[in-house]
């Protein structure tokens, strides 16, 4: 589980780096391997083994995201940086259920790429609402797990 929100860094990364020589839209989601340094500063070439491809497009969207609203600020005259590189990744966004993730029971998830069910907290309260549809959800690094 730890590997995927490392995944997720890596890829946010290797895209913010892939921004400064090229526009966004450009960069090709389905590329599995991405360039890195380490920590004495050496190149490295990174596999995404966990992140899926929907968790890969959320993380670009986030980037796009974050993109479009810095450009706002700036047309509105105020000072802006530009966007960091991560030394961690806190959270992923789950775009679509049933694809991306789906619940087995009250405190068990499954996510794309995962064989096996992951236990979450806090969805029996989702449980007793009737009619409910879970449209989207988040899956955060907390040090708890």
């Amino acid at each position: 589980m730890k590997m995927l929100f490392v995944e997720a860094k890596w890829l946010y990364n290797h895209v913010l780096t892939f921004t400064k020589e090229h526009d966004i839209n450009d960069y090709d989601t389905k590329i599995l391997t991405v360039n890195g340094l380490d920590k004495d500063r050496q190149s490295v070439t990174h596999e995404l083994r966990y992140l899926g491809s929907q968790m890969r497009q959320s993380v670009i969207q986030g980037i796009k995201h974050s993109l479009k609203s810095l450009s706002t600020l700036k047309k509105h005259n105020h000072k802006t940086g530009a966007l960091r590189y991560k030394s961690d990744y806190k959270s992923i966004n789950l775009q679509q259920y049933g694809v991306t993730y789906r619940f087995y029971d009250e405190s068990h998830i499954g996510l794309q790429g995962f064989k096996e069910h992951i236990r979450i907290k806090g969805a029996k309260q989702f449980w007793n609402i009737p009619g409910l549809e879970i449209a989207n959800a988040k899956l955060l690094n907390l040090p708890d797990g």
